[in-house]
């Protein structure tokens, strides 16, 4: 009589962690998606950054060397 409800109330802790901690990964999960799609973005930009610089430079090397 002593040992069940002591199980049983150890079963509804564990039940109740369970869940905290799915919820948890739930949160986690998401907040990686949104840290790649962040990641992504950030990769893209750079690129388009870097290439507009580049074309900006090569724009001026051929304004002040006409005829190279």
């Amino acid at each position: 009589m002593g040992i069940t409800p002591k199980l049983d109330d150890l079963g509804n802790r564990l039940d109740r962690i369970e869940t905290k901690l799915d919820n948890h990964l739930e949160r986690v999960t998401g907040a990686e998606r949104d840290i790649e799609w962040i990641r992504g973005h950030l990769r893209i930009s750079t690129v388009v950054v870097l290439g507009v610089c580049g074309a900006l430079g090569a724009m001026l090397l051929r304004y002040m060397f006409p005829g190279v």
